[in-house]
């Protein structure tokens, strides 16, 4: 399934919709996915993309193949609906975004429920291996409301929300969270929210609503909300309110809680803010 232009998608009540193809989102097309009253229709992908090796590069709604020369992804605007979607095996590009090397332009969810695990160097929503969250030049990825629950999978190196792995250039596009319930887990040096293994942050701003970010320990640890392991930070964290619950998971994916204070003068960025705490970056921190 491939967008052209504006589309509106309208997962019907108590109707399943399988998109087993996953659906290309062109960097100009726009793609808007609402429920109806009861918000109970589903929007579904399970895939290998070992057995679908088109998808090994080519995200799972959003940028086609970088061998199609089209890697970047238009804009996905998620109003409501309930989307279950998960990969299997290893994948370069994002699930919700940007193909191998490519970015979403914008990304905004108002509403409904995204439950997602993905395998690979991409992140779950944002880039694909080696390339920026957004390359839309401010807030290109938002959350006004809904419920996220974004997984990297075992064995892979992406973020929940952010860059690629392997990105190091500037970041254009922000993430910024003004409601919502959000949860985010990063593996293998990946962060929760920020960037995978070896990759900056963009500026994120959080100000409102619930985050559960987090880095599992397998074999190496991510920020919550930062950068990747082994990657240098040079853009902000500002929390400027809601409730946020930041750390590290172990292997058994339990959360090694920490005082809220202590855990943000462990993210590695410029400032973060807290109230009207500031604290400053720490050159050594391993996030």
């Amino acid at each position: 399934m491939q967008v052209t232009g504006t589309v509106n998608l309208i997962i019907c009540d108590g109707v399943t919709f399988n998109a087993e193809a996953g659906v290309i989102v062109p960097k100009n097309a726009t793609l808007n996915i609402f429920g109806q009253s009861n918000d109970s229709g589903k929007f579904k992908v399970d895939l290998n993309v070992d057995k679908h090796r088109k998808f090994t590069d080519r995200a799972l709604i959003g940028g086609d193949s970088s061998a199609n020369g089209n890697p970047n992804s238009g804009d996905i605007n998620i109003y409501g609906g309930n989307l279950d979607l998960k990969t299997h095996g290893f994948s370069t590009a994002a699930m919700i975004g940007g193909a191998k090397g490519g970015s979403l332009n914008r990304f905004a969810m108002y509403g409904g429920t995204l439950t997602a695990v993905h395998g690979g160097s991409g992140a779950v929503i944002g880039g694909g291996n080696a390339a920026p969250a957004s390359r839309y030049n401010g807030e290109g990825i938002c959350f006004y409301g809904g419920t996220v629950d974004a997984k990297i999978a075992d064995g892979s190196r992406g973020c929940g929300i952010g860059n690629g792995s392997g990105y190091s250039g500037t970041s254009p596009g922000s993430i910024a969270i003004y409601d919502g319930d959000i949860q985010a887990t990063g593996k293998n040096g990946g962060a929760g929210i920020g960037g995978g293994q070896e990759a900056v942050n963009p500026a994120i701003d959080i100000y409102n609503g619930k985050v559960s970010a987090s880095g599992i320990i397998c074999y190496y640890t991510g920020a919550g909300i930062g950068s990747g392991r082994f990657a240098n930070q040079n853009n902000p964290i500002r929390i400027h309110g809601g409730t946020q619950s930041v750390g590290r998971r172990d292997r058994r994916g339990v959360l090694r809680q920490r005082r809220h204070d202590r855990d943000l003068k462990r993210l590695r960025c410029l400032y973060v803010y807290c109230g009207r705490r500031r604290y400053r970056r720490r050159q050594n921190s391993q996030g």
